[in-house]
């Protein structure tokens, strides 16, 4: 069983001398947590020797492993959850390792054209599903999640049951090797 901090607010740029996200993963695991979401206004700083470490962990665990991509899962921190042995995501959440105004930054040195990056990107759990980054693209209620949500959270609890099953079926070696191959794998989404 898993012990889980559903609201994490790690520091933002500028406060890097008060915790990274490597930091407070630390002391998130030292309190007991075997996982945290960050909330969305928050923006926790990703050294790339803690996203390293992470994609060399994660690619080494025996347990089944499945990321549930919810909102916006971008930077360095969500090429480290892509090591998973399932790779799941909401219909309106999106995903990559570079936001489109960084993107857009880089390529034209103009951020103001992140529609047209976001467009290049394939970041859509439609496109990304299509292209085979995404295992599964998860439906939302219809009107949105400010109301009772009570069935789809079921519905994802017997997905998730079910998933964690046909996984827990294989051994530990499988597990990390197939998390391996299909880490490896990812790459061209061009359309």
């Amino acid at each position: 069983p898993a012990f889980i901090d559903t609201h994490c607010h790690w520091r933002t740029p500028g406060f890097e001398y008060k915790e990274d996200i490597d930091s407070g993963s630390r002391a998130a695991a030292r309190g007991g947590y075997t996982f945290v979401n960050c909330m969305a206004n928050t923006r926790p700083v990703c050294s790339s020797a803690a996203i390293a470490q992470s994609i060399m962990l994660m690619s080494s665990l025996t347990v089944p492993e499945i990321t549930l991509v919810t909102g916006e899962g971008s930077s360095g921190g969500a090429l480290a959850i892509s090591v998973a042995n399932s790779l799941w995501m909401l219909e309106n959440a999106v995903y990559s390792v570079l936001s489109p105004e960084g993107f857009a930054a880089i390529l034209w040195k103009d951020g103001s054209r992140a529609a047209d990056a976001a467009e290049l990107m394939k970041l859509t759990a439609q496109e990304l599903a299509a292209c085979g980054v995404a295992d599964r693209v998860i439906p939302e209620p219809e009107h949105g999640f400010t109301g009772d949500c009570t069935a789809f959270y079921r519905d994802l609890r017997e997905q998730l049951i079910e998933e964690v099953e046909l996984l827990s079926s294989r051994s530990g070696a499988a597990l990390s090797s197939e998390r391996y191959k299909k880490f490896r794998a990812i790459g061209d989404c061009r359309s």
